[in-house]
């Protein structure tokens, strides 16, 4: 009894290592192909894997995506439309990985196949923090403040991005955001670098903030001190508030709802 069971455990072991070096010939022949041009075992390889294909079904059918937040889904997809109903085996995945790379919001991709009908793919975006304007267009840029790609217009999550303005900008532009206070962070419209020193600011409701040069949260924490004592029909009237002198804020008003 126990010899008919140990001969029986070593047949599933031999089994499982037979389907395992399988797979292993398969995975090696597929990069194989992947990686070396015309030659003989080659052109074999790929005879056997069309025939494995168009007997067994082992052809691309689907195509499976993470949830993406900027990158056009089907976009993707088109990579692989020269691919489907073709042997999954063949499919040269590392090229068609590295072209989608090239692609604007692609920060990072993995592409991984079940050698059956279906690529997974799952692709990082990169996450916007601002818009730039220069010379008439809009730039996107991440959080290192490199451009990602052109503003993508009516695009819901870019909405309250803040859009910065003036020559270099972006260059600074990190260090504006890094410094916004909380209770601003969903208040500012826009930032303007003016004369490659500091910072004037067009807040939601319409209020310009003209910052200090070197020390950019004292001036936030300055208009928090006016915004906390001041009713919002106060606020309506205030048309900008200077905040570059220490320990002053200047405030000036509309006239006749300028």
């Amino acid at each position: 009894m126990n010899l008919n069971r140990y001969n029986k455990k070593k047949k599933n072991i031999n089994n499982y290592l037979i389907i395992f070096f399988i797979l292993l010939f398969f995975i090696l022949c597929i990069l194989f192909i992947q990686n070396n041009e015309n030659n003989f075992f080659k052109k074999n390889i790929i005879v056997f894997f069309n025939y494995l294909s168009e007997n067994y079904d082992y052809k691309l059918k689907k195509i499976e995506i993470n949830k993406l937040s900027y990158i056009n889904e089907e976009k993707i997809k088109k990579f692989f439309d020269d691919y489907r109903d073709n042997s999954i085996f063949l499919i040269p995945i590392e090229k068609i990985l590295n072209r989608i790379k090239d692609e604007n919001w692609v920060k990072e991709i993995k592409i991984k196949s079940n050698y059956k009908d279906t690529l997974k793919i799952t692709i990082v975006e990169f996450t916007p923090r601002g818009i730039y304007n220069e010379k008439g267009k809009s730039y996107v840029f991440n959080n290192q403040g490199k451009v990602i790609d052109y503003k993508i217009q009516n695009h819901p999550f870019l909405d309250n991005l803040i859009i910065f303005n003036g020559e270099n900008a972006l260059i600074h532009s990190i260090s504006f955001l890094n410094s916004i206070p909380l209770f601003l962070v969903n208040e500012i419209k826009e930032a303007s670098f003016v004369s490659n020193r500091r910072w004037d600011v067009e807040l939601k409701n319409g209020i310009i903030l003209k910052l200090k040069e070197n020390d950019l949260q004292n001036s936030f924490i300055n208009y928090e001190k006016i915004y906390k004592n001041m009713s919002n029909q106060d606020l309506q009237e205030i048309k900008s508030i200077d905040l570059r002198v220490n320990n002053r804020a200047i405030l000036k008003f509309r006239i006749n709802n300028d």
